[in-house]
């Protein structure tokens, strides 16, 4: 079958490596004569992060993109490339606007996932290495790079996920249009990535995006007269960062809170209960088995 969007002959130029963890590289995946039409139906999102198609809802040609990225013969080229067969694993996309400058902390992805490819669909890059995804080979920094992607029109990089697929990019907050395509183990493990992304997102709207600040500590008085300045503490900063915090870890956040509730009601039902036993025991603080 021939594909309108996809040139798959680039991927048969694409550069492989098994080391440190199988990955390919390349250029010119998409179509020269339909990246203009591509652009035009890049959704207009707002939110920061990846949205599944769901929330996305594309049109058009990149729609129409969409349906070869999914397919059988990417499936066929990317299991040619990596030495694993994909083709009969579920398929979960996502898509990404305005990256979040948090994004691209080095990771090796979650144990769900079984490969993962990046297609990058932006005309021109002035930020350099900010934004621009590397294959590394360990992590604890971005010196130990072993490939760069920079997320230029058509450019792309696929890897089989291990535990030691370390790749991230350096910060960057903006605008950085890519579309992602995930191989997972199962269905179950789609449909729960799913779910995660949509309350990830609507958690996200109970925390507005504010600019990141570190909360000062306080330095001893002897530092503060050496430095000429006094020690100060903003409020507002610390304030910054606790909001920061909850918005970057929102799972653990949302666990304290059901927890916190759960022991609530349980207190709450102990204070009322009569005066028996085993209600003033738990009062008292004593645990019985």
């Amino acid at each position: 079958m021939t594909l309108s969007y996809i040139d798959l002959e680039a991927f048969k130029r694409a550069h492989t490596a098994r080391e440190p963890f199988s990955h390919f590289t390349g250029e010119g995946a998409l179509k020269a004569d339909r990246i203009d039409a591509l652009e035009r139906d890049f959704p207009k999102l707002q939110h920061a992060g990846y949205l599944t198609l769901e929330e996305v809802k594309p049109t058009g040609a990149f729609a129409e993109f969409l349906d070869e990225l999914q397919g059988d013969e990417m499936a066929s080229a990317a299991s040619e490339l990596l030495g694993f067969d994909l083709r009969p694993r579920p398929r979960l996309v996502t898509i990404m606007r305005q990256c979040p400058k948090r994004a691209g902390r080095i990771h090796t992805d979650g144990k769900s996932k079984l490969a993962t490819m990046l297609i990058y669909f932006n005309r021109a890059w002035p930020a350099g290495a900010a934004g621009t995804v590397r294959v590394l080979r360990d992590e604890h920094d971005f010196e130990s790079t072993v490939a760069e992607v920079p997320p230029l029109m058509g450019n792309f990089l696929g890897f089989l996920r291990s535990d030691n697929s370390w790749h991230g990019h350096l910060p960057y907050e903006g605008e950085r249009k890519v579309v992602q395509i995930t191989w997972l183990e199962s269905k179950a493990d789609v449909e729960r990535k799913k779910r995660d992304n949509a309350l990830a997102q609507a958690l996200k709207g109970f925390f507005p995006k504010r600019k990141p600040a570190a909360c000062p500590s306080l330095s001893s008085t002897k530092a503060g007269k050496r430095a000429g300045m006094t020690a100060q503490v903003s409020a507002r900063q610390c304030v910054g960062s606790a909001l920061h915090f909850v918005r970057q870890n929102w799972r653990l956040v949302l666990s304290m809170a059901v927890l916190g509730a759960v022991l609530t009601a349980a207190l709450i039902g102990v204070s009322l209960a009569p005066q028996n036993e085993i209600g003033v025991a738990v009062r008292q603080g004593a645990m019985l088995t």
